[in-house]
């Protein structure tokens, strides 16, 4: 085989270590990867571990591994629950009644 038609056989090159290595069709090797599903968690749930989470001089990320979740996840979580309670607390200021 000569040079060109090796390099037209190549199907992949990747980077490891600094060094350069090509893969070529005769040892590419096919994977069929199944998607995975996202997982649905319950309101309960996510409402035991935003209360944990939120607690003083916890760290959200212990939690989130405690729990098996994405730390960006539950920081998400938290940063929705803590605008849904200052939505309520300006909600329910304003429909006080003038002191």
């Amino acid at each position: 085989m000569n040079r060109q038609d090796e390099e037209a056989t190549i199907v992949s090159t990747y980077f490891l270590s600094g060094h350069v290595y090509a893969m070529n069709e005769n040892e590419a090797i096919l994977e069929v990867v199944q998607p995975t599903r996202r997982r649905r968690h319950s309101k309960e749930f996510k409402e035991k571990v935003i209360g944990a989470a939120m607690q003083p001089n916890v760290s959200i990320a212990a939690v989130a591994l405690h729990y098996r979740l994405n730390a960006n996840l539950l920081r998400r979580w938290v940063a929705a629950r803590e605008e849904q309670d200052l939505a309520r607390e300006a909600r329910q200021s304003m429909s006080a009644p003038p002191a």
